[in-house]
């Protein structure tokens, strides 16, 4: 099985099982290695076919993007809460913009960004959700996929 690192988290040396840890004329082509945030395999097209090391692969990426979602949602939360103390919005409004957004605040926070947007693509402007809300958000999801997927 060949697997694509385009999505992978770093993994720095990150040894494949089975495989000695003492230096041989072999060893640099049995090793993960991350290069310049590419996330390429040193040597050529390298078949991995330990399933244990493919399985750790994905949830190391599922980690990356499940921070990253609790990391944006906190920073959408903040910009939300600011213009609550600051008389931009009320709590009705915060709600029907928290109820309009539920699914796919939901989803970036479990790092299913691709999700996210498909869900924020149905979502419905008007209300207390702004254009310039929606668009803000809408702008994030697909820059964080195109920059991380």
């Amino acid at each position: 099985m060949k697997i694509i690192l385009k999505d992978i988290p770093r993994l720095d040396n990150f040894d494949v099982v089975g495989v000695a840890n003492e230096p041989d004329e072999h060893y640099d082509n049995r090793r993960l290695t991350v290069v310049d945030d590419s996330y390429v395999l040193q040597g050529d097209d390298v078949d991995i076919t330990t399933q244990e090391l493919i399985n750790e692969i994905v949830k190391k990426s599922y980690g990356k993007h499940q921070t990253a979602g609790k990391e944006y949602f906190n920073q959408v939360r903040t910009d939300i809460y600011i213009q609550f103390t600051t008389g931009g919005l009320t709590e009705s409004e915060i709600y029907d913009i928290e109820d309009k957004l539920e699914t796919t605040i939901n989803r970036v926070k479990r790092g299913d960004w691709m999700t996210a947007k498909h869900t924020l693509e149905s979502v419905v402007v008007g209300g207390a959700l702004s254009q310039e809300l929606y668009d803000s958000i809408m702008n994030y999801i697909t820059d964080y996929i195109t920059n991380n997927y």
